[in-house]
């Protein structure tokens, strides 16, 4: 990134309300009020008792989830490729969540019950051609749905990030509605305009 370039993202990086609101509120990124948006509007953290979050780190995901939840009656597991600095009342995981050894890990760690709540924010990283990022996004998204619909309480919740990367988000919708009563696809305020990024939320397994 040449210096001008990088000098004006640091500028508007500083700017940012949701940067600001974040530091001054003890979150670890803005990303916090992208989950804090959509839960103000689907309810999903309020009853939650087992929360799984995918692609974790740094953490503010899971800085929210305590806040909304009762940590001391809630089970909550973090799993990343990355180390970061573990929160009191959540079991970290270290590894690739779609090799199959460490889901197993996970679902030890929630001693093989279901899970009322799974959240994915996890991305690949994009190679700028749209038919790889295509099918390295729907790899993540088929992985997280797959265990999601075998580890899911039926009446739980889903939330997926999809990046618009040529494929398009209806057809994730279409392929979530095979296994999910509801499902909607969001794109919180906290989103950047020039993000690509959606959500996908789901509730109650067919």
């Amino acid at each position: 990134m040449k210096k001008s370039k990088k000098r004006k993202w640091i500028n508007e990086f500083l700017k940012d309300k949701y940067v600001i609101e974040a530091n001054r509120n003890g979150f670890r990124s803005r990303a916090a009020y992208k989950l804090l948006q959509m839960d103000e509007e689907f309810g999903f953290l309020k009853k939650a008792k087992t929360v799984l979050d995918i692609g974790s780190a740094p953490g503010s995901w899971l800085q929210v989830i305590e806040k909304r939840t009762n940590p001391e009656n809630t089970k909550i597991v973090g799993i990343d490729l990355l180390p970061y600095k573990n929160l009191r009342s959540v079991n970290q995981v270290i590894g690739d969540f779609c090799q199959s050894s460490t889901q197993l890990i996970l679902k030890k760690a929630f001693d093989e019950r279901k899970i009322d709540l799974i959240l994915s924010d996890m991305a690949p990283n994009l190679s700028g051609v749209a038919v790889v990022d295509s099918a390295k996004v729907s790899f993540l998204i088929g992985a997280v749905v797959e265990f999601s619909v075998k580890n899911i309480n039926s009446k739980g919740s889903l939330v997926i990030k999809i990046l618009e990367t040529g494929s398009t988000g209806n057809k994730f919708v279409t392929d979530l509605r095979e296994h999910f009563k509801e499902v909607w696809i969001r794109k919180p305020e906290a989103s950047k305009n020039s993000s690509t990024e959606r959500y996908l939320i789901a509730k109650t397994l067919k």
